[in-house]
């Protein structure tokens, strides 16, 4: 019986996220993009997204430290130090990001965060299937931009 209603929370707490319509403005770290001094130029995303994957405690413009990553750590946090070591070994690698529903509101948004932390060359497609509402259009613009046909 426990499992089977952490099994429901669990559910409902994904179903929450889905169906959550509050924005929060979030820092846009493409100054080629917009004028932050417009209000309609603010990036906006789904705040439950926004923290679902951890970014609520974290600002995009700051470095990582990535020898303080442990398994606490947000997972968004754990793929890019593994990103890193990659990067830092010289391997090339092509990164696919997927998801369904709320994964893929999840997948969008960690595109934004390879974008911001300068992996868009190492993106090779992002492909979301039954995908809610993650960003204004302004977010949207971003990833269509630096992403082209690679975002699907």
């Amino acid at each position: 019986m426990i499992h089977f209603i952490s099994i429901y929370l669990n559910y409902l707490l994904q179903w929450m996220t889905n169906v959550s319509t509050n924005f929060i403005d979030i820092n846009n770290v493409f100054n080629d993009t917009t004028n932050n001094n417009n209000y309609d130029n603010k990036i906006q995303v789904n705040a439950g997204f926004y923290s679902a994957l951890g970014l609520s405690t974290f600002n995009l413009s700051q470095p990582i430290d990535f020898s303080n990553v442990t398994i606490e750590s947000p997972m968004f946090i754990q793929l890019l130090n593994s990103l890193q070591k990659f990067h830092q070994n010289h391997n090339k690698y092509n990164v696919y990001i997927t998801g369904h529903s709320l994964g893929g509101g999840l997948a969008s948004l960690f595109s934004y965060v390879l974008l911001a932390y300068g992996y868009e060359l190492s993106i090779s497609g992002v492909y979301t299937y039954g995908q809610p509402l993650v960003g204004n259009r302004l977010y949207a613009e971003i990833l269509n931009n630096k992403l082209g046909n690679r975002i699907h």
